[in-house]
């Protein structure tokens, strides 16, 4: 049984395998123990990330340009 970080690592190690023009490019993966952090470096998404988090309702919401982007 794995922990959480070790899931983490296997789905990084994972992407950065990946070459699919449908799939976001994974260029560099740094992990930053001293501060507790990991950073991935990837491909610019012109519409923006899937989804964003809203505060004020504590959950993802979708983003609109990408929904109606799909749409047309």
């Amino acid at each position: 049984m794995s922990n959480s970080l070790e899931t983490v690592y296997d789905e990084i190690d994972n992407w950065s395998r990946i070459s699919n023009p449908n799939i976001v490019k994974l260029y560099e993966f740094i992990d930053d123990p001293k501060h507790d952090n990991i950073y991935l470096v990837m491909d610019l998404c012109d519409l923006g990330q899937i989804s964003n988090w809203d505060n004020t309702s504590k959950r993802y919401v979708r983003n609109t340009k990408v929904v109606e982007f799909l749409a047309s």
